[in-house]
């Protein structure tokens, strides 16, 4: 998260968020539970295996040099690596990136061991748009667009915001903060 040493004097922190766990582990922890039943039911055809007899005795031979139940056993332990990895991945994605709105500007945090902020100020933010499917309604997330003055097309306040918890309200905390801003230099 960020630290209070980031903001300059006279700023104040008023809303951090992360993305949402639903949007990046949903699908890895399904991945793990279609690879872990596959797996399930590899052991339970394993003659030997202690859930053998859930299923057909063994499975047909796969050539010379192999057991009947090598291969499968092997695919079921490669699949099982590449779920925990990809939901390794996933996880890291979801810790790496912070969302900041203070009094002045909007930041995002990117980054683990190094850490890289990007930020705009509220007087050049020029729209806010918020997208949700029906599915990131019912799991309260969604996705900013931050349209700023003078940002150059792939650059922050371009990009999407991914995965934000309570878009809306998000959205609203900065036309807040804006009001606010505009309302002190007047």
């Amino acid at each position: 998260m960020l630290r209070k040493g980031f903001l300059v004097e006279g700023e104040n922190l008023l809303y951090e968020s992360r993305a949402t766990k639903w949007f990046f582990l949903v699908t890895p922890v399904l991945l793990m539970l279609a690879v872990g039943s596959f797996n399930l039911w590899v052991w339970s055809n394993v003659s030997g295996s202690p859930l053998s007899g859930l299923g057909s005795p063994s499975f047909p031979g796969y050539g010379s040099g192999m057991s009947s139940n090598s291969v499968p056993v092997i695919l079921g332990l490669f699949l099982l690596i590449i779920a925990v990895v990809f939901l390794l991945v996933h996880f890291l994605r979801y810790i790496r990136t912070v969302y900041v709105l203070t009094s002045n500007r909007i930041i995002r945090g990117k980054g683990i061991l190094s850490k890289d902020y990007d930020e705009i100020q509220l007087n050049q933010i020029r729209g806010v748009d918020m997208h949700q499917t029906i599915g990131q309604r019912l799991l309260g997330y969604g996705t900013l667009r931050v349209s700023a003055e003078g940002s150059a097309p792939g650059g922050l306040g371009n990009d999407d915001w991914r995965g934000l918890p309570r878009p809306n309200e998000f959205s609203h905390m900065i036309e807040q903060a804006q009001v606010r801003l505009r309302s002190a230099k007047s």
